[in-house]
């Protein structure tokens, strides 16, 4: 019985406020003002309708519609980045061997991986030698190719050809390199 009378008292007083808020906002006359404010958003495909209904103080303004056109989304483009490719500098310059210019020579596979170099060519002489590739993926690779790829390439530069001695422990490294640079020097004769 005792939880009746509560339960009793409790919807009485929701009653009572419900009421007394409807008849504060339908009298205009009120001291007591109140604000209200209904808005709704709907976005579709064919735009967006935005209907706002304000109260205030018991005057009230028209629903206003607005309808404006969607924003486009932002178009996601892959970004590609670009493969560098260097292309032979030819200057028609001979004062020695070879004519100026960068040279690429062929990617050559050997059984660890594939080697390819470029050729510097400055004042008809070889002044640079760049590993475009030289197998790297395995430890034992990457710790040869560190010791012979300089090594490789200053034989190159003191015998001014393809023709050189190799590395001791590189030898599959050795003659991919002298096939890549004995390529691209052949594009570097004179």
């Amino acid at each position: 019985m005792k939880q009746f009378l509560i339960s009793f008292v409790l919807i009485v007083a929701f009653v009572a406020y419900a009421f007394y808020y409807n008849i504060a906002a339908q009298n205009p006359n009120s001291s007591n003002s109140t604000v209200s404010t209904n808005t709704t958003n709907t976005n579709s495909n064919s735009g967006v309708v935005v209907t706002d209904t304000t109260t205030n103080g018991g005057a009230s303004s028209n629903g206003n519609t607005v309808t404006q056109s969607p924003t486009p989304a932002p178009v996601k483009t892959p970004v590609q980045t670009p493969t560098p490719v260097i292309t032979p500098v030819v200057v028609k310059k001979t004062t020695g061997k070879y004519v100026d210019g960068i040279y690429t020579g062929a990617a050559i596979n050997e059984y660890y991986g594939t080697v390819q170099v470029a050729a510097v060519i400055s004042g008809g002489r070889l002044t640079k030698v760049t590993f475009l590739q030289y197998p790297t993926d395995r430890s034992t690779s990457k710790a040869i190719n560190q010791r012979a790829t300089p090594q490789l390439a200053a034989q190159a530069i003191q015998v001014q050809s393809a023709n050189v001695s190799g590395v001791s422990g590189a030898s599959a490294t050795s003659d991919a390199f002298s096939q890549s640079l004995a390529s691209a020097l052949s594009q570097a004769a004179a």
